[in-house]
């Protein structure tokens, strides 16, 4: 998680730098809770993205693909 919190500084730092990493968390996630059953809270990060732009709802486009197999 401090990765997380290192990343989330540097998006409140360098605001017109963070559209570059977008939505790291939720590939995170997604990939965590296949591979391993493991759920991770990141409603902190949702909140200190906010004032940066970059919630959930600010229209970003979220696409998540698993190959089959």
């Amino acid at each position: 998680m401090e990765t997380y919190h290192t990343w989330t500084r540097l998006f409140e730092l360098q605001r017109y730098y963070s559209w570059i990493i977008d939505r790291f968390h939720l590939s995170t996630q997604a990939y965590q809770l296949r591979q391993r059953r493991k759920l991770f809270d990141f409603r902190w990060l949702e909140q200190r993205i906010l004032p940066v732009g970059l919630s959930i709802g600010s229209g970003h486009a979220i696409a998540c693909f698993f190959p089959s197999g």
